[in-house]
């Protein structure tokens, strides 16, 4: 199964045309993403931006392979796969 985790603005519009995906709302509280995630058991993140947010989300929620673009500082820390 596919997840995208997106904005609450931009998820209803992802539902009306990607009706594979489970599309995850981001909560605005850090500690209900980071539990939201959790509770999904996820295998993989594959993180598109490298806000600190969302980068420490997807690392306190345990997920084991965490990939993201390198750049930042934190990023040489939460990720454990980066890119270019």
């Amino acid at each position: 199964t596919i997840s995208l985790a997106v904005q609450p603005w931009i998820a209803d519009g992802l539902e009306s045309v990607m009706r594979d995906v489970e599309i995850i709302r981001i909560p605005g509280n850090k500690r209900d993403w980071a539990n939201l995630i959790r509770s999904h058991h996820f295998d993989v993140a594959v993180v598109l931006q490298s806000k600190f947010a969302t980068s420490y989300g997807v690392w306190s929620a345990g997920i084991p392979i965490r990939v993201g673009p390198v750049g930042k500082f934190h990023t040489w820390f939460l990720f454990n796969k980066r890119v270019r």
